[in-house]
């Protein structure tokens, strides 16, 4: 599991002691300490000597991207990655859930589902028989993107380091938000078989940590504009008509666009706006709103 840390003496510990109540053993997490400026490194250097399977890394601070990028490179011999925020922590057996789901299917890629609340971690609320019961599907690629919830969350998926390797999926450390969820659409358009294990009490956001970086951070237009780009690049590689079609154009994309026109633009986002608004109205005033969407985004990439 990868783990970028940054100035979370508070919270790593809560985050750590969950990692290593695991019921599943054949476990290593790979901690990187991204320059934090308080006690988070000598609280990661003192779990790394209890136990072996903590393994610590110190780096200059380059945010969140670069510090799972850094991870990655250093993962040789792993199956299976997954991510865990430093804030956040994770009941017993949930890793012991995911691959007694696995069993013997080919699985790419597992979609998890995570609960937010308000507690800090409390081994006796997690260690619930309810987090033991195993409730999950099997779907295709195509299944996935046109009729399930996809996820964009780091935490959310569970991905083959083939899958990683094969294809050079990274974070784009340009983006300060949804970088996590450029690189998590990014690898699901790779994988030929997903499972989606709906059990969301085996990962807990803690929602009272007001510095946390998904609760400070905004998204920018610049970001949703890389996101929306990189996405459709991903969806265009497969050459699914109904990924791009009934998932990216009817359901996505409307989205971001919805967030990017709702925001004080950069002056570029509005003169490019200014400068399809005359083309719009001339050639598909009459279309479809998804279309019309369609056309839009294929200017956008076009312009920018």
């Amino acid at each position: 599991m990868v783990l970028p840390v940054y100035n979370a003496e508070e919270y790593i510990t809560d985050c750590l002691d969950s990692i290593l109540a695991q019921t599943y053993p054949y476990w290593k997490a790979y901690c990187i300490n991204d320059g934090s400026k308080d006690n988070t490194a000598s609280i990661l250097d003192d779990y790394a000597k209890k136990d072996a399977r903590i393994r610590v890394f110190h780096t200059p601070n380059a945010g969140a991207a670069s510090a799972r990028n850094f991870a990655l490179n250093k993962i040789e011999d792993e199956e299976w990655i997954s991510f865990i925020d430093a804030d956040d922590y994770i009941g017993p057996s949930m890793y012991e859930s995911i691959f007694k789901a696995i069993g013997n299917e080919h699985i790419d890629y597992v979609r998890l589902f995570s609960r937010r609340t308000p507690q800090r971690y409390n081994p006796q609320a997690v260690n619930s028989d309810e987090s033991k019961n195993v409730n999950y599907k099997i779907v295709t690629r195509e299944e996935y993107f046109v009729n399930e919830s996809v996820g964009g969350y780091t935490h959310s998926l569970f991905v083959k380091k083939g899958i990683v390797d094969d294809h050079q999926v990274s974070f784009p450390e340009k983006m300060v938000m949804l970088e996590d969820q450029a690189f998590s659409i990014a690898c699901a358009t790779h994988a030929k078989k997903i499972l989606i294990l709906d059990q969301p009490r085996n990962y807990f956001y803690y929602s009272g940590n007001e510095s946390s970086i998904t609760r400070t951070s905004k998204d920018t237009s610049d970001d949703i504009i890389r996101c929306i780009n990189i996405v459709y690049k991903a969806f265009l590689a497969t050459g699914s008509t109904a990924i791009i079609n009934d998932y990216f154009y009817s359901k996505y994309l409307p989205v971001k666009l919805d967030s990017l026109y709702s925001k004080r633009l950069h002056y570029r986002h509005i003169k490019l706006t200014e400068r399809l608004l005359p083309e719009i109205k001339l050639r598909i005033g009459r279309l479809s709103f998804k279309t019309k969407i369609k056309y839009i985004i294929v200017k956008i990439f076009r312009l920018i």
